[in-house]
């Protein structure tokens, strides 16, 4: 329904166009993470990776925002990936 609605613009930078959002969400999956820069708020981004159950099901997720200008994204995915590892979740 998102791909044929579009998505209401919040910011300059919102990814409003199905096209991109297919895009986005592809690579995402392929990474294994997600980043968006001041898409829903300026002045801020955020890094998200799903959290897998032992069946590789996802069953939760992990984020975090910063202010863009000291967000240190490849930092934020090494943590995020280590609390999963600690907490005993698999990443597929």
């Amino acid at each position: 329904e998102v791909l044929r609605k579009g998505l209401p613009r919040l910011t300059r930078s919102t990814v409003v166009l199905p096209r991109v959002l297919q895009e986005q969400v592809a690579r995402a999956r392929e990474a294994g993470f997600a980043v968006e820069t001041e898409e829903t708020t300026a002045g801020f981004a955020s890094v998200a990776v799903p959290v897998y159950s032992e069946s590789g099901r996802v069953v939760a997720a992990l984020s975090v925002t910063a202010p863009s200008f000291r967000a240190d994204v490849p930092a934020y995915v090494r943590a995020m990936a280590d609390i999963r590892r600690r907490a005993g979740f698999a990443a597929a």
